[in-house]
């Protein structure tokens, strides 16, 4: 979602009010390593490095 957002040029997306789908189960918290949605500068290629399947590899 994010992605498409960007592709058509909101720059500072974000998700506001998102609520769990079923309330009867735990929630889970952890670390989130979303090194993907780091913000790029403009005037850059900033979606010519999702283009590369090396965006894709997880942290260690």
């Amino acid at each position: 979602m994010a992605k498409l957002l960007f592709k058509r040029g909101y720059r500072n997306a974000y998700i506001q009010g998102a609520n769990p789908l079923n309330l009867n189960v735990k929630t889970m918290v952890g670390p989130a390593y979303t090194l993907r949605y780091i913000p790029t500068r403009p005037g850059t290629d900033p979606l010519g490095k999702f283009r590369e399947p090396d965006h894709r590899n997880g942290l260690p």
